[in-house]
């Protein structure tokens, strides 16, 4: 399976839902709560396309490619090493 970001959103919003419970450090609260701000999606949704990225990181790691930002013609940084 290829993995995008939209279809594994639109996997886990049809997928029945469960209630996951964890601690997380007041750092770890703030900037999930700022990303949320910031794009105007909801905490949950912010957590699920951070682990449709990592699912897609992965993904690339075994095909031997990896993630990364493109600034400019010809200038690559890459933004994940899992």
């Amino acid at each position: 399976m290829i993995y995008t970001i939209e279809n594994m959103v639109s996997r886990a919003k049809t997928s029945e839902s469960v209630e996951i419970f964890f601690d997380a450090s007041p750092g770890f609260e703030s900037l999930l709560s700022g990303l949320a701000r910031e794009t105007g999606d909801s905490e949950g949704d912010i957590l699920v396309k951070s682990l449709a990225l990592m699912a897609i990181a992965i993904q690339a790691k075994k095909q031997g490619k990896a993630l990364v930002i493109k600034s400019g013609e010809h200038n690559f940084t890459e933004i994940a090493e899992i």
